[in-house]
């Protein structure tokens, strides 16, 4: 600062005799101290780790000071020196030059320079490699599976995997991915699916003939080929060992191993040559080919050829069985072979059984699911449409399924009407292919005028015709003031205004086409079934409209103790299947499950919407649904 010395004329005398008048005029001393301009350096402290899902923390930092008589105690500091941070990314710890403060006086020009500190978490890195697969064409397809490897703490990352269109023969990509994580760099190895060709046998029919009669048209089949493909599929030759005197001569099938989607192998049959004595029986297995309706087909039996006429079918004896009756889809055969025929007439020597086997043919049923589609204008409340229209062959009488609409939309734009299904409880998959196809939900933009808006004008009008007719009643009251006509025409004309509000009658016939689907019933089928998988009571089945509400009391079951007392809901656009869990020997039931007197206990988890975590391990419904 500055500091005066304060000399003042009176503080000084004039001792000189000789000069009487002495006047002191006075300009005062000063000491003046100026300040030192300082410059402090703030660096807050940095480190960095690789992500590994524990909280990291960086704390202080380091001050440097331009002049050595200004020291750390002559600051003030009023933020927060530390940061911390789990996931990866940079988190600066905030320093700033404005929570830095100067406390000595004499040093009036501090100015504080100040780098932030920092923490940063960079992303770990991590591999997914799809595994590689295998399969034989026409099965299943594998499950895909993947590995992940460098995963931090119980961080849990998941395999998207990805197999593109594949049916023949063939290496196919598995790709791999996943939805993106910040502490994750992803490093992704596909895989493959290599689908081996599938074995068929090609057999050679066994013939015969009487000596010196011209050989039989040479005949073979295919049998492993895949449903629904031709025996056309499969190229190959005949021929017959050379000979023409009685006895046995193989037929030899031949072709290419490989073929297409085929690895095919060859079993020969034999031609007999019997004597001009001889006799050959040609036993020929029924068959038939019927579409799956649930009822048990039967295609036993077989019929007899005899080339003799005086060898009858009371000559030979058959031990085997020529039952053939299924109720299922599929292929079946009767079983008959050459071996269960034996001849028994001792005046025929040499007599030969050809036989062809039977077969019963029971096909699927097919089904077209197809999903209903929606549009409306955005409204910031979601779209559905849980209609489902099934087609096709149908089903057999008593069997369906249990279909849920997922799909919803909310935000402007398109997307599928997602649904799921699973087969009733008697209700096997194996008698049906099913092909699915979704309807659209749209959701439009809202346009910017209210287009629902133009009703309000519209009714505005009303006023309108009131003012047509307030002249009228002012007519007819110069005559009558109460005249009974003013009433009609005030009747009249407002009916002339009504029609022209457009919108409410078209409003009206849309709003009553809605609920017509509403009308049709659907099957509301509700089993009791121990834990065992076994029922237990009978099924209670019921027919509602959709939506209708529903609320159903369990039976008392002797023996057991259901997991709910009441089935209650609004009923679905579809069939709906429910299973009550019954539990035998319950000693303690609460809101939250049952106790058996084993120590076993039981909890149920409501599913409010799809979606709902059910904080359990994946489950396998009744109906085959495998919720995750």
């Amino acid at each position: 600062g500055s500091y005066d010395m304060e000399l003042k004329a009176e503080d000084f005398m004039n001792m000189n005799e000789n000069f009487s008048n002495v006047t002191f005029e006075i300009v005062d001393g000063q000491l003046v101290v100026k300040p030192i301009n300082v410059t402090v350096t703030v660096t807050g402290h940095t480190a960095s780790y690789i992500y590994d899902a524990e909280n990291k923390t960086v704390a202080g930092y380091d001050v440097v000071i331009s002049n050595s008589l200004y020291s750390a105690n002559d600051i003030t500091f009023s933020g927060n020196e530390s940061v911390a941070g789990t996931n990866a990314g940079v988190y600066p710890m905030g320093l700033t030059a404005e929570q830095f403060a100067n406390t000595n006086p004499n040093f009036a020009e501090v100015t504080f320079e100040v780098m932030d500190g920092s923490l940063e978490i960079t992303p770990r890195t991590i591999t997914l490699t799809a595994d590689d697969k295998r399969m034989v064409y026409g099965e299943m397809d594998p499950v895909l599976t993947a590995k992940v490897e460098g995963v931090a703490g119980n961080d849990v990352v998941t395999p998207i995997l990805v197999l593109g269109e594949h049916k023949d023969v063939g290496t196919y990509p598995i790709q791999v991915s996943a939805l993106a994580n910040p502490n994750y760099e992803m490093q992704f190895t596909s895989g493959s699916l290599t689908i081996e060709p599938r074995p068929v046998t090609v057999y050679a029919e066994d013939k015969a003939k009487t000596y010196r009669e011209e050989d039989p048209l040479l005949t073979g089949y295919v049998e492993g080929l895949l449903e629904g493909e031709d025996e056309s599929l499969i190229r190959y030759t005949l021929a017959r060992a050379r000979g023409e005197q009685v006895g046995e001569y193989d037929i030899k099938p031949s072709g290419l191993e490989n073929q297409g989607n085929y690895k095919v192998s060859y079993v020969p049959g034999k031609l007999t040559i019997v004597s001009l004595e001889g006799v050959i029986v040609r036993i020929t297995g029924n068959s038939g080919t019927y579409l799956y309706d649930g009822t048990e087909k039967d295609a036993g039996g077989y019929t007899v050829e005899i080339s003799n006429p005086e060898y009858t079918e009371a000559d030979f004896t058959f031990t085997g069985s020529s039952e053939l009756k299924a109720t299922n889809a599929g292929s079946y055969v009767t079983g008959l072979s050459p071996e269960q025929f034996e001849n028994i007439n001792e005046n025929f020597t040499d007599v030969v059984f050809l036989v062809t086997d039977g077969s019963l043919e029971i096909t699927r049923r097919s089904l077209k699911l197809t999903s209903g589609s929606a549009t409306k204008q955005y409204d910031g409340t979601p779209l559905t449409n849980t209609s489902v229209e099934i087609t096709g062959d149908g089903f057999a009488e008593g069997e369906g399924m249990n279909i849920a609409v997922t799909g919803r939309r909310t935000e402007v734009g398109e997307s599928d009407n997602t649904f799921t299904y699973a087969f009733d409880r008697n209700t096997l998959a194996e008698n049906y292919t099913v092909e699915t196809e979704f309807g659209k939900l749209t959701v439009e933009e809202a346009p910017e005028p209210e287009v629902t808006e133009t009703p309000e004008p519209e009714e505005t009008e009303a006023p309108e015709p009131e003012e047509t007719a307030t002249p009228e009643p002012e007519v007819t009251e110069t005559p009558k003031p109460e005249a009974t006509a003013t009433p009609e025409p005030q009747v009249t004309e407002t009916p002339a205004p009504r029609p022209t509000a457009t919108p409410e009658p078209s409003a009206e016939p849309e709003a009553e086409t809605e609920p017509k689907p509403e009308t049709v019933k659907h099957r509301l089928t509700i089993n009791f079934m121990n834990l065992e998988g076994q029922l237990v009571s009978n099924d209670i089945v019921t027919e509602l409209e959709a939506g209708e509400p529903y609320s159903i009391e369990v039976p008392p079951v002797e023996g057991y103790t259901p997991m709910i007392t009441e089935v209650a809901g609004r009923m679905p656009g579809y069939n709906q299947s429910v299973t009550v869990f019954m539990v035998a020997d319950v000693v303690e039931m609460t809101t939250e499950g049952v106790t058996t007197s084993s120590g076993q206990q039981f909890r149920y988890v409501d599913i409010l919407n799809y979606g709902t975590p059910l904080g359990i391990e994946n489950v396998t419904t009744a109906e085959g649904l495998l919720i995750e």
